[in-house]
């Protein structure tokens, strides 16, 4: 049946922060309201927990590369972002947005979900072309009531919208003033604060208006997008991040531009190098080997989540960290492909575990009359193919009975013709195909 693998990130705060309560009461509050998200490009969040007075976190592994890492390599090779793979981005990241902020609780009542930080350190890249969206409301948490705006720039504050940087109330429409930030910075290949060094220079452009990306290599219609989500009064903006992901696949498809993972695909493994897997994090010379991580949650078709083993290894990788065994890291120092981890957070240890398959039946024993020679031998199992899909909107998936989730969907499928069911109640979408799968070759689905 094969192996199923399932590769997680284990985070918790600093220590200094735990000590004040308000903060750490804020964090297992946010995480509790985070982990509710349940959609194809937002990072999961697994499991909360407390071990030692200190808050942790089991989150989805992202075997990939953040946004900043590959603005920077495509900084170094002196070139903007491919449109069609910065609207990939953007559409995708736009879309988790939209259903966060639509969130309801049990009783239908909007839950009022705002980010708070989106920026290209919490927007992460796999290797499969992937986008996720990283540390859901856990920024608000860690920032203390004590702390205030300095009067530097630091951080993200390129990406605050007007009401953040003043302090003033804010709503979903703050996050999309960030997301208009980040799509002027794709489009233009640098971030419109990057000359402003004080909070004054700050205010002062965000007052006046960022500079038109008109006759930069953008259209006027797609500028006029770009400036009406960057917007400095709110109710100038989108009503909602729905309506401008709407405007920009208009845009999109009226000049024929096609999206697809296969440009984010390339650039990712092209940042990595064959020979990087990612980033692991060794609690000890005798853990480093399960610690290493895999291919992010990719299982066989069939194959069943052993939920006994996580909580254990989640227990045991705390209980090793809180006794001080040394951590060290593997190829990269950056923090950004183990799901980002929010500035005041610690990322324990990156978690590979498999789920091993029965052991074989022994072979039966040909009785002694018979020649070995003469013992037919086996028919060979064919080679399983590869299912993955990506759609947006996302989409629940059943397989012929078997129901898979909600996309993305990474996994082995035997070979041959499959009914495939995909739907999203929310939207009222619903669409059912047959599929032909291959031995060894990989299907991908990004459409309805």
């Amino acid at each position: 049946m094969g192996w199923a693998r399932y590769s997680v990130a284990i985070k918790r705060i600093r220590a200094t922060l735990a000590a004040e309560p308000q903060v750490r009461e804020a964090f297992i509050a946010e995480a509790r309201l985070a982990r509710r998200l349940e959609h194809g490009n937002i990072v999961q969040i697994y499991d909360l927990g407390v071990e030692g007075g200190l808050p942790y976190l089991v989150v989805e592994f992202i075997d990939g590369v953040s946004l900043a890492e590959l603005l920077d390599a495509e900084r170094l090779a002196g070139r903007p972002m491919d449109i069609a793979d910065t609207l990939n981005v953007i559409e995708h990241v736009a879309a988790a947005l939209d259903y966060a902020h639509r969130l309801t609780d049990e009783n239908g009542r909007r839950t009022g979900v705002v980010h708070r930080d989106v920026n290209p350190r919490n927007i992460l890249l796999s290797r499969e072309g992937v986008v996720k969206l990283a540390d859901f409301g856990i920024a608000k948490a860690l920032r203390s009531p004590s702390k205030t705006l300095p009067g530097v720039i630091k951080g993200t504050l390129w990406y605050l919208s007007p009401e953040q940087a003043t302090g003033d109330p804010i709503d979903a429409r703050t996050d999309q003033f960030a997301v208009g930030v980040l799509l002027y910075e794709l489009i233009a290949g640098r971030n419109p604060f990057d000359e402003t060094d004080d909070i004054h220079q700050y205010r002062s452009l965000l007052t006046d208006g960022l500079p038109s990306l008109s006759g930069s290599g953008c259209d006027d219609q797609l500028a006029a997008i770009v400036a009406r989500a960057t917007a400095a009064r709110p109710a100038d903006r989108y009503p909602s991040l729905g309506e401008l992901r709407h405007e920009l696949e208009a845009w999109r498809v009226a000049r024929k531009i096609r999206t697809s993972p296969d440009g984010i695909r390339r650039k990712v493994r092209g940042i990595l190098g064959e020979a990087v897997t990612g980033r692991a994090v060794s609690l000890d010379g005798a853990l480093a080997d399960s610690l290493r991580p895999k291919q992010p949650h990719t299982r066989a078709l069939g194959d069943r989540r052993p939920r006994s083993r996580l909580p254990a290894l989640v227990v045991a990788a705390v209980l090793l960290a809180a006794a001080a065994v040394a951590v060290y890291a593997f190829t990269r120092g950056n923090d950004d492909r183990v799901a980002a981890a929010p500035p005041d957070a610690g990322v324990v240890a990156a978690i590979s575990y498999d789920a091993a398959p029965p052991p074989p039946s022994p072979p039966d024993a040909a009785p002694a009359s018979v020649d070995a020679a003469s013992t037919p031998s086996p028919t060979p199992r064919r080679k399983p193919g590869r299912l993955k899909i990506n759609l947006i909107p996302w989409a629940t998936v059943t397989l012929g009975r078997k129901a898979l989730g909600k996309t993305p969907v990474d996994l082995e499928v035997p070979p041959g013709r499959h009914k495939l069911i995909l739907s999203n109640p929310d939207l009222g979408k619903r669409a059912t195909r047959t599929i032909v799968i291959e031995p060894g070759k990989t299907l991908l689905v990004t459409e309805w």
